[in-house]
């Protein structure tokens, strides 16, 4: 799975992150397929065979299922069908290849996800990714606000940070021009009333040169 960039976490027991399980069922067919060459040379073709079916069919389910729940969209009704498909069959073949009990995540899926899909139209938009990427903006308004001795300020430093991050509009958002106090135009009018008072003002006399007179002799 390192060559196509997809590791396991040293910690929990190997597990995948989610971004990491996704483009593992994503990618599932490359994944399985390289196993079964690998289990066909020791063990024949029959048993390799096996080995993918089992595994490939139900990945396949899970893979439409995370691809229109994950969607933060308005489902349309042929979409919402073949995530009710994906969810039954889902189900079935767990049962049928493993024999054993769904487990409550799984149970989920096969009865109570698309009961909510269809009331709403859509999964994806109750989704946790958003709040998940607050977490790096998060960590660091708290390095910029570590330095604080004071528990109230540091807070109030960080939530200030969060704020100006979360800036939903992007970058190219336009611009508006900012408000001046009456204070600051006023400055500002009476340079401009100087400079143009210097302006108008007669040129002075030239000055001679050392050691000579101004006057004509």
């Amino acid at each position: 799975m390192r060559d196509i960039e997809i590791t396991q976490q040293s910690y929990w027991g190997g597990t995948l992150t989610g971004n990491h399980c996704r483009k593992y069922v994503k990618v599932h067919t490359v994944i399985l397929g390289r196993l079964r060459d690998e289990i066909k040379v020791d063990h024949g073709s029959d048993v390799a065979t096996k080995f993918y079916e089992r595994f490939s069919s139900i990945l396949q389910e899970l893979h439409v299922i995370g691809h229109y729940s994950r969607a933060t969209r308005f489902l349309t009704n042929e979409e919402l069908d073949k995530l009710e498909a994906s969810c039954k069959a889902f189900g079935l073949i767990y049962r049928r290849e493993f024999g054993k009990m769904l487990t409550v995540k799984g149970h989920c899926i096969e009865k109570h996800l698309v009961p909510i899909a269809r009331r709403f139209r859509t999964l994806g938009i109750f989704g946790e990714d958003g709040i998940e990427a607050l977490h790096p903006l998060d960590t660091r308004s708290r390095l910029l606000a570590s330095c604080m001795r004071s528990p109230v300020a540091k807070h109030k430093a960080v939530v200030k940070h969060n704020v100006i991050q979360m800036d939903f509009k992007g970058k190219d958002k336009e611009k508006k021009p900012r408000k001046r106090s009456a204070a600051a135009a006023a400055r500002t009018r009476t340079r401009t009333h100087a400079h143009r008072h210097n302006d108008t003002r007669a040129p002075s006399q030239s000055h001679a040169p050392v050691g000579t007179s101004s006057r004509r002799r």
